[in-house]
């Protein structure tokens, strides 16, 4: 296969996957499950361009005589072909170039991040826990995981902010989020062209935050205090690349993720909608057509006459007779061609003597297709004469209700069909006084059915997208809201802080106080006693 090929093959399976996940999956809170589909995606994208399904097709060929060719002149005539000159550098290949410095450079930088981040792990000295590995440094950098080891910074959370962190990254090296990581890293990589790629990585990221979230709420006490600590800490901070973080730029997205209500498992059926799409795609572009040719016989007339094959492709042009029964079609020879006799070749001529019997397998299928429109100035008798065709050529009944208005315009119509072969459906419209829009009763090759309006199909597209806008005017609000609210409780936070601050001095000033009265009752007592000591020194002298 060649490399551009698999490349655009690649390319729109991964964008197929994508436009599935954003379409049906990306409100669910089915996390996990997408995190498989994410994985089955790239899996797919790298798999199923070599996928090749085998079609074969049985084409008849026309006997054809080896011979050289003579014309109605007596001339021979030798058949060549011209070959076109060779393109020895095209556009394709410059397209190729620029892609692979693209990925070779990609592939570079992703390369320097890896051996940036190891050298980061090699630096500080790592404490092992269970079966994680915790590395504690002196720079100011976000807390992140990566496999096994667990980088974060002491001082720059209070212990109840560390905790959560913790067991947020503990749930990323649990789950082994870094291979998901690494792989949409790659992936990206080998399709930087596609667009659909940096998205796909993006959101992949995205749902392994939104997975280790979950898990740490289950975990920590309070999911308020989890939710604050993410909106505190949420200013950006230097990472590594490759690593799975606590600190995203997308902590909106967590917090409503967070709030929003667990998806039920039903809704697993929508990773469904992938199985067809890909069948398509397989079906549309990895197919191999494997053409087989099988002999045909002619029947020869009394008078053969050799004739000039004016191409590659030879056609036999119709024939007429004058029996009823009797015709030929215009039938295509494919270039392949089978070798025999001169007696075998007929000049493409009519055959007034000969009657030329064919037989065919070919079944005629005959379609039934047809479309009334219907009009507010529509009559009663032309809706009578409507019913009648159809019942009399289609077997279909037919029934109508219909008013009108003083210029016998229709204002409201019922009307409905039954097909007899289990097939029904009905038409209702009510303007009032106003005339209808015109409507079709129509029935197509396909077998499909019914009445359609465009004007009605327009008003109702209207109402959907007055309703989309509306829902995303709500979702505004709502998500403002939310905003309002985070900032709130930040801001309350910040007060909570201030207070306790201002307690904690006042409980040191109190303690102050307390501590200098007992020194001073303890010099009151050394006093007392000094005084009884001088009192009784007296009272023995005397």
């Amino acid at each position: 296969m060649e490399a551009g090929t698999y490349l655009l093959k690649s390319v729109a399976i991964l964008s197929l996957f994508y436009m599935v996940y954003f379409i049906f999956l990306r409100k669910d809170t089915l996390f996990t499950a997408k995190r498989h589909f994410f994985l089955f995606g790239i899996a797919a994208a790298l798999f199923l361009p070599f996928v090749e399904i085998t079609r074969t097709i049985v084409r008849e060929a026309q006997v054809l005589q080896s011979n050289p060719v003579m014309d109605l002149s007596g001339n021979a005539t030798d058949i060549s072909v011209a070959s076109e000159p060779e393109v020895v550098f095209n556009v394709w290949e410059i397209a190729l170039i620029i892609y692979g410095i693209g990925v070779l450079f990609m592939l570079s930088k992703l390369t320097i991040q890896l051996i940036s981040l190891l050298k980061l792990l090699r630096t500080y000295p790592s404490e092992k826990h269970q079966k994680y590995s915790f590395v504690k440094v002196g720079e100011a950098i976000t807390p992140f995981s990566f496999f096994r080891y667990i980088v974060f910074n002491p001082a720059s959370h209070s212990e109840e902010e560390l905790k959560m962190i913790l067991k947020h990254e503990q749930v990323h090296v649990s789950q082994w989020h870094s291979i998901d990581i690494i792989v949409g890293h790659m992936t990206r990589a080998v399709q930087w062209v596609n667009p659909f790629s940096w998205w796909y990585k993006k959101s992949l990221e995205e749902n392994l935050e939104f997975i280790a979230d979950n898990e740490t709420v289950s975990q920590v006490p309070s999911k308020k205090e989890y939710q604050l600590a993410l909106v505190k800490t949420s200013s950006p901070l230097l990472a590594p690349a490759l690593s799975t973080q606590f600190y995203q730029s997308f902590i909106k997205k967590r917090i409503i993720m967070l709030n929003k209500s667990t998806s039920k498992r039903r809704n697993l059926w929508k990773l469904g909608f992938v199985v067809p799409a890909l069948a398509l795609f397989l079906w549309s572009f990895n197919v191999t057509e494997v053409v087989e040719y099988k002999q045909i016989e002619i029947v020869e007339p009394d008078s053969a006459v050799t004739s000039v094959i004016p191409s590659e492709t030879a056609e036999t042009e119709p024939i007429e007779n004058k029996q009823p029964t009797t015709s030929l079609t215009k039938e295509v020879i494919e270039p392949a061609q089978i070798q025999a006799p001169p007696s075998a070749l007929s000049k493409h001529t009519s055959l007034p003597s000969k009657t030329v019997a064919v037989k065919s397998n070919t079944k005629v299928k005959k379609t039934v297709d047809f479309r009334y429109t219907i009009t507010k100035n529509t009559s009663n008798a032309q809706l009578d004469e409507i019913k009648a065709e159809l019942k009399k050529e289609y077997n279909i009944d037919l029934k109508y209700k219909a008013e009108r208005n003083s210029n016998n315009e229709i204002v409201a119509i019922n009307i409905s069909y039954d097909d007899n072969k289990g097939g029904s459906g009905n038409y209702s419209i009510n303007n009032d006084d106003e005339p209808i829009d015109d409507f079709v009763f129509f029935l197509n090759e396909d077998g499909e059915r019914g009445f359609w309006s465009e004007a009605q199909e327009a008003r109702r597209a209207e109402r959907m997208e007055n309703r989309e806008m509306e829902r995303a005017k709500r979702m505004a609000d709502r998500a403002k809201r939310m905003q309002e609210r985070e900032l709130e409780m930040v801001e309350r936070k910040e007060e909570l802080e201030k207070r306790q601050v201002k307690i904690k001095e006042e409980m040191k000033e109190r303690m102050r106080e307390m501590k200098d009265r007992q020194e001073e009752m303890i010099e009151r007592e050394r006093e007392m006693v000094r005084a009884s000591n001088e009192m009784a020194r007296r009272n023995n002298r005397d």
